[in-house]
């Protein structure tokens, strides 16, 4: 009977556990996905100037 119990108060409260920590865990996903996409914009930005730098490049070769 003891045992029973037991299991049932730890199966709660683990319940409870996923309850608080799903959200929490979904916020992090949220702020890394966010993150990432700051990073791509970053990315593309220096791909533009690394493009607009070898245009000028050849551009001033030409001349």
């Amino acid at each position: 009977m003891k045992d029973i119990l037991t299991t049932i108060i730890l199966g709660v409260a683990l319940i409870i556990t996923l309850v608080f920590a799903a959200p929490m865990i979904n916020e992090n996903k949220r702020q890394v996905q966010v993150q990432v996409e700051i990073m791509d914009e970053k990315m593309y930005k220096a791909m533009q100037d690394t493009q607009d730098i070898n245009k000028e490049t050849v551009t001033s070769k030409k001349i």
